[in-house]
């Protein structure tokens, strides 16, 4: 467990054999291991003005921890995508590189995300972290899933049909 933080594992390699893995389930700490190879990242706390007048900019404060032992591999935007309730209408905002985030955060790293409504109507905010590239980033094996489990209290869900994590807020627009 102090290996894989200190050297920020990504993987193992399947030629370590057995007996390092048997041992790890021996001392129970292999699921701990496979929880922490690579990035993790967590939604800590999502705030935004509860109502915007259409044609604003709304600024989107996303907390988020990297609780894995690396950094992510690839150029990643975090994205916020509101959806209308009524008509499904789709608008979104992205900001931030999120390979900058550093691996194994203790605390959250805060991102803005700025996003344009340009229509009237109640939307549901989801955030995302899509594929950069053209072939794959429309396509849900290539999308980052947050750490955070379904929350139904909080309203909170992985939306697992266009690969996003409803954040379990509301954006009311005038």
């Amino acid at each position: 467990l102090n290996d894989g933080a200190t050297y920020h594992w990504r993987y193992l390699r399947d030629d370590w054999g057995t007996s390092f893995v048997d041992g790890w389930k021996a001392q129970g700490c292999y699921p701990k291991i496979k929880r922490s190879l690579g990035y993790r990242f967590q939604l800590d706390s999502i705030s935004h003005p509860q109502s915007a007048a259409a044609g604003s900019t709304v600024n989107f404060e996303i907390n988020l921890r990297n609780v894995g032992w690396s950094r992510i591999f690839s150029a990643r935007s975090l994205v916020v995508t509101l959806r209308n309730t009524s008509s499904g209408a789709v608008f979104s905002g992205s900001g931030a590189d999120m390979r900058l985030l550093p691996p194994q955060a203790t605390a959250s790293y805060s991102i803005v995300v700025p996003v344009t409504v340009p229509a009237a109507g109640a939307y549901d905010v989801y955030i995302s972290m899509p594929d950069i590239w053209p072939g794959t980033k429309d396509k849900a094996d290539y999308a980052v899933r947050f750490a955070n489990a379904d929350d139904s209290s909080k309203g909170q869900f992985w939306d697992a049909a266009n690969f996003r994590f409803g954040a379990g807020t509301m954006l009311s627009v005038d």
